[in-house]
């Protein structure tokens, strides 16, 4: 899996060089977007819906452009751009399908990522344990909206911002202290962040309607 990730990274590198080159525009994108998920996260529930799609349909063009072996960059980004808006219209518009992949997508790497930190039992039993209890979740997402999006999207916007602090924006961080350490300090920015954000988020919302939200 990692092996197949790293030929696609560098196909798409290999096309669009400059983004690339410009890896600190796309951190601090990433942070934003981190940001935006940890506090307005129920909120623009529908917007980081059609975002997630969006960003799903612009990997299958890359899939797709890779599998055919497409050098043409106007084909490239005539493909990839049509399967992420296609996406990202789906995902806007089967709203409650929308919201069980994003929960399950936010839950599963962090699920997985505690599960390996704190047990010993083999892989292929942690991912499946993992998925497991990221679709119990993603599934109860679906009976209550409200207090499952804030909690799920400040609690894995807060561990990506940590991440990003800790490993792209301050690495000398990850390189001075031991790989506990780091880790324990990661989890405590993450933590901080998650907690302010369900805060904020429960002061800021209310419950929607009930026809609202089984309506999207």
């Amino acid at each position: 899996m990692e092996n197949l990730m790293h030929q696609l990274q560098e196909y798409f590198y290999n096309q669009f060089p400059i983004i690339e080159q410009n890896n600190l525009i796309v951190i601090i994108t990433a942070l934003v977007i981190a940001l935006l998920y940890v506090f307005f996260g129920y909120k623009l529930l529908r917007v980081y819906i059609s975002l997630l799609g969006f960003l799903i349909g612009f990997a299958l063009g890359i899939v797709i452009c890779a599998v055919f072996d497409l050098s043409n960059t106007t084909a490239v980004i005539v493909i990839i751009c049509v399967c992420a808006v296609a996406l990202a219209a789906l995902g806007f518009w089967l709203y409650k399908a929308g919201l069980f992949v994003m929960i399950l997508l936010s839950l599963f790497p962090i699920i997985l990522s505690i599960v390996s930190e704190f047990t010993t039992i083999q892989p292929v039993f942690m991912w499946i344990g993992s998925i497991l209890f990221a679709l119990v979740l993603a599934i109860l997402a679906i009976f209550f909206v409200r207090p499952v999006v804030i909690i799920v999207t400040a609690v894995s916007g807060g561990l990506s911002i940590a991440n990003l602090i800790i490993n792209s924006l301050l690495p000398e961080i990850a390189q001075v202290n031991t790989v506990d350490g780091a880790r324990i300090f990661m989890l405590i920015i993450g933590a901080v962040i998650a907690v302010l954000g369900i805060y904020f988020q429960f002061v800021t919302t209310k419950p929607a309607a009930k026809s609202t939200e089984s309506n999207g």
